[in-house]
């Protein structure tokens, strides 16, 4: 029943209002229903191979899918005490780094890294948390909140090679991202500074910028996602804001570009998921949840505020996208109720985009 009705929503919403005329999203259930499900969070492999998915605490597993065959390839269970809260792939496919919080304050945060063909642990990175991979695979960077440091790590080895200071606030986590070029991203008070790790120089500020999430594929622009629901572009070139998207009413959950960087998929708390054609600018279609699972608009703020999470990631090949979806409310998914130790109900869905485009070089 829901894998039929979010076909039918989406393929109905992108007909109504794509501007590539008879674009079409077509979804199948990945991940099984329930509080052991993957809403929590998601992300593809850089090939393509692999995607990642963090189910709730307190069923907290991180599994790694095949993407070829929808087999599982590996899961894993956090140690006693611990929950997991994300995860990223080493650029060759080969690792799967997983954040580690602690159950119990005061907070530990860490990082463990896995060896994904084989399951194997590598090694456990203390006093760490945010984490991402550079681009050439050769450092890990890890962010911890208590001293405000970015650690970069050497995969080789795994020793700590290069430190850097945030001046964020003391409870707030510093923020790492990596450009397409190896330049790498941290937030400060004073906005993000992105940082030439070869030349070991700051190149540029993005005053204002809090909330960076992802650089375009061709390494031009910073993306944001704001509180209010605008998509904020800065150029990577100058540090100046270029433009803002318009269309969410709800801050923005979730933001992934497809591997050319004509696509942009964003989810926002206003429940909906929205396709852009980045170059331009214009939303090419959307997504309403509330449409896709059948629910009529009564009490809609209330239904709102019980959607945890709205996850959306693009695979490596343009034509595929993966939604995580998290909520309170159990009508969302009726064939899995949520229960008493384990309040949020959620699943992850495979979504194929069937563009024009696509449809003319099967041809």
């Amino acid at each position: 029943m829901v894998r039929t009705l979010l076909a039918l929503a989406i393929v109905s919403g992108v007909a109504c209002l794509g501007v590539t005329q008879t674009c079409a999203i077509k979804c199948t259930v990945l991940e099984p229903l329930g509080c052991d499900s993957g809403g929590f969070y998601i992300e593809f492999d850089n090939k393509g191979y692999f995607l990642a998915t963090v189910s709730d605490p307190p069923k907290n597993v991180v599994r790694v899918w095949n993407i070829s065959t929808f087999e599982l390839v590996q899961s894993f269970r956090p140690p006693p005490g611990f929950f997991f809260c994300g995860v990223c792939f080493s650029p060759d496919s080969g690792l799967l780094a997983a954040e580690l919080l602690s159950e119990s304050l005061p907070r530990i945060c860490k990082v463990v890294i896995w060896r994904i063909s084989t399951g194997s642990e590598v090694c456990v990175l203390e006093e760490a948390h945010s984490m991402q991979f550079s681009p050439d695979g050769e450092w890990l960077a890890t962010a911890y909140w208590r001293d405000r440091t970015i650690k970069l790590w050497k995969t080789e080895d795994w020793q700590l090679g290069k430190i850097f200071r945030s001046d964020v606030a003391p409870l707030v986590i510093p923020l790492v991202i990596f450009s397409p070029n190896g330049n790498m991203l941290f937030t400060t008070r004073g906005g993000a500074v992105l940082f030439d790790l070869v030349n070991n120089k700051k190149l540029v500020t993005f005053a204002d910028c809090k909330h960076p999430r992802v650089f375009s594929p061709n390494g031009k622009w910073l993306v944001e996602g704001s509180d209010t629901g605008e998509i904020l572009v800065w150029d990577v070139e100058t540090g100046l804001k270029s433009r803002v998207l318009t269309g969410h009413t709800g801050r923005i959950i979730s933001l992934s570009f497809g591997p050319n960087g004509y696509f942009l998929a964003s989810t926002a708390k206003d429940h909906t998921l929205k396709l852009w054609d980045f170059p331009s600018g214009q939303e090419i279609c959307h997504a309403d949840l509330f449409e896709v699972f059948g629910l009529e608009k009564v009490g809609e703020q209330r239904l709102i505020d019980e959607i945890t999470n709205f996850l959306v990631a693009f695979h490596p090949n343009e034509t595929l996208l993966a939604l995580g979806v998290r909520t309170l409310n159990p009508t969302f998914f009726e064939e899995i109720p949520a229960t008493e130790d384990c309040p949020c109900v959620g699943a992850v869905f495979l979504c194929e985009l069937d563009t024009p485009e696509k449809r003319a070089g099967a041809k």
